[in-house]
C-alpha cells in the first residue's frame, strides 16, 4: 500500500487536464462545479480538545457524482518515529444541486492509523471553499475547511514537501 504516496503527484502529471479543472471550452461551465482538483484543507479537533488543528493535502477527481481521492497529512497521532506522513484514500459522493460533499477517509497504515473518518460538507458558491464536520464513529467529531488551490509550480512543490504543520 506504500505507493498510495506517489499516486497523487503522478495522477497531477498524467492528468493535468482533469487536475486543472480545464477541460476546453465545451466543458468549461461544468468544470467549475466540479470538485475535481487540489484543495489545501484543515481539520480541527473537538472543542476542548489540547490537539492542535492538522493541515493536509487532498486531491480530487470527480465522475458524475462519484468523487475519489488521496490525501497527505503530518503525522500527529500515529508512530511518528516511524513515518512523518499518513496517507489515505476516499470515496464518497457530490450533490451538485446541494452543493454537498460526502466522503469516507481511510488511512492506509502507514505509520499506522488504519481506520476511516466520516466527512460532510457543503461548498461555497465561488466553488472555492468547503467546510464542514468530520465523524470518528461515535467517539470524536469536529469541524474541517478545504481551499481549493490553483494547480501551478506552487501548488506541485507544496504538494511534494507536504502540507504545513500548525
Amino acid at each position: 500500500m506504500r505507493i498510495i504516496r506517489h499516486l497523487p503527484l503522478c495522477l497531477l502529471l498524467v492528468f493535468p487536464v482533469l487536475s486543472s479543472g480545464q477541460e476546453g471550452q465545451k466543458g468549461k461551465a461544468k468544470a467549475s462545479k466540479r470538485v475535481t482538483g487540489v484543495w489545501r484543507g484543515t481539520y480541527h479537533y473537538p472543542e476542548g480538545s489540547e490537539q492542535k488543528p492538522v493541515n493536509f493535502h487532498l486531491v480530487a477527481i470527480q465522475q458524475g457524482d462519484k468523487v475519489a481521492g488521496f490525501i497527505k497529512e503530518p503525522n500527529t497521532f500515529g508512530k511518528r518515529n516511524e513515518e512523518p506522513w499518513l496517507h489515505a484514500t476516499f470515496k464518497g459522493t457530490f450533490d451538485e444541486k446541494e452543493g454537498k460533499l460526502t466522503f469516507t477517509k481511510t488511512y492506509d497504515g502507514t505509520g499506522g492509523p488504519d481506520h476511516s473518518v466520516e466527512y460532510e460538507g457543503k461548498i461555497a458558491q465561488d466553488r472555492k471553499k468547503l467546510e464542514g464536520t468530520w465523524k470518528l464513529g461515535d467517539d470524536a467529531s469536529g469541524r474541517f475547511t478545504l481551499e481549493r488551490l490553483n494547480l501551478d509550480d506552487t501548488t506541485l512543490d507544496s504538494l511534494k514537501k507536504g502540507p504545513e504543520k500548525e
